[in-house]
């Protein structure tokens, strides 16, 4: 009896530790910053104490996988209520209080460098909006006005007006519409950009603005926030089915009531950071919220253009990983050949030759596998062939 008692113990334990949090809390207590996951990490940007600002964190804390560490200085003192979006190691950084209406700045990760880009439009405030990366360009939104921003060109463009007011908005892509909550009336909406076009949705169940709002295995959950513009006041998760247009209340719960915090799908599990109790207090906490059981390359998400991005980490050993996207062939296939070279244009691995359905994905290159047995410190090459589509991008082994 001894025996059963102290196994069904260790089974208890063992249950709880693979439920509990793998994220340690955070450095400091902080409500309204950003978050981007790139590579193995996660970085936090900005965010404040309190409402009264009476402390601005200039600050960019990373997650390393263990612990949180101090990571740059941010060169600007509005960063509460800032909104980031990443593409590569490039973090688009946008706003904040006080002082950042409609700036924008490009931070790159790997070399820590800060870049001033065109001001965004006037009828952007401080804090609010919300900020998003597809398809090549940045999609803002504040209280029902909308800009597209084109990183090749430097330029702002106005988008069409939705006429419902929104506060502290939250947003997310999902099959190539940004879907964003927040406004008055506990209304919901959709955005899609080719056709430049407002779409309203149900309804949420209730108005909360400050939320956390993410696509997990092609649903849409909304975590959290607040119902009168305040402190966290809610701790329910609600889910909204893209497929059927409804919302429901979802069995999870988060372990005390917040808004204004940050959230993250990381190592396929999805966490929110920070936040504001239900006593305009900001905490440290880092829970867990669920698992993503799909990878991302299992997603609807339908890419409208050929991408290869940048490999991270880069330099690397002895492993890195390379992202790439396919849009609709037409066929609904593409011949897809994903190939390393060394700087002698030797073929030194294949990684991808089939055809690939439109999507995004993600393949690992590790010295030792393949061909690359014997590969050198030293300087090679990754090139995708994706029907008429070639691009060729370089890549740094250090051993």
């Amino acid at each position: 009896m001894k025996h059963f008692l102290v196994t069904i113990g260790f089974c208890t334990i063992l249950i709880s530790q693979l439920l509990s949090q793998t994220i340690t809390e955070l450095p400091v207590n902080v409500f309204y910053a950003s978050a981007e996951v790139w590579g193995d990490s996660i970085y936090l940007f900005g965010g404040s104490f309190n409402y009264a600002g009476t402390e601005l964190y200039k600050r960019i804390y990373k997650f390393n996988g263990v612990s949180w560490s101090y990571y740059d200085t941010i060169p600007f003192n509005h960063v509460w209520g800032l909104e980031t979006a990443r593409k590569g190691d490039s973090v688009f950084v946008f706003g904040g209080w006080s002082g950042g209406a409609g700036k924008l700045y490009v931070y790159r990760l790997t070399t820590k460098t800060w870049t001033q880009l065109a001001q965004g439009p006037g009828t952007f405030s401080q804090y609010g909006h919300t900020l998003e990366y597809l398809d090549g360009s940045l999609f803002a939104f504040y209280n029902g006005y909308a800009a597209k921003y084109n990183p090749s060109s430097n330029t702002w463009t106005n988008l069409t007006t939705n006429n419902h007011a929104a506060s502290f908005s939250a947003s997310t892509i999902y099959n190539g519409e940004i879907y964003i909550s927040g406004w008055s009336n506990s209304l919901f909406f959709k955005y899609n950009p080719s056709a430049n076009q407002w779409i309203q949705l149900q309804s949420l169940p209730e108005f909360l603005s400050g939320s956390a709002l993410r696509v997990i295995d092609n649903k849409i959950y909304l975590v959290g926030g607040s119902t009168s513009f305040g402190g966290g006041s809610s701790l329910k998760v609600y889910v909204y089915d893209p497929v059927t247009n409804q919302w429901s209340l979802d069995v999870r719960s988060i372990s005390s009531k917040r808004a204004y915090m940050e959230d993250v799908l990381y190592k396929n599990k999805f966490y929110i950071l920070g936040g504001m109790d239900e006593s305009s207090q900001s905490v440290k906490i880092v829970e867990y919220v669920m698992d993503q059981t799909t990878d991302a390359e299992a997603q609807n998400i339908v890419p409208t253009n050929f991408s290869l991005e940048q490999n991270y980490p880069n330099p690397f050993n002895p492993s890195t990983k390379i992202r790439y996207s396919i849009p609709d062939a037409g066929s609904g296939l593409a011949q897809t050949v994903l190939k390393v070279y060394d700087i002698l244009g030797n073929e030194v691995a294949t990684l991808v030759n089939e055809e690939k359905p439109a999507g995004v994905y993600e393949v690992e290159f590790s010295v030792g596998q393949h061909s690359s047995a014997d590969l050198a410190s030293g300087v090679y090459f990754y090139q995708l062939r994706a029907g008429s589509f070639i691009q060729t991008k370089k890549m740094i082994v250090i051993k």
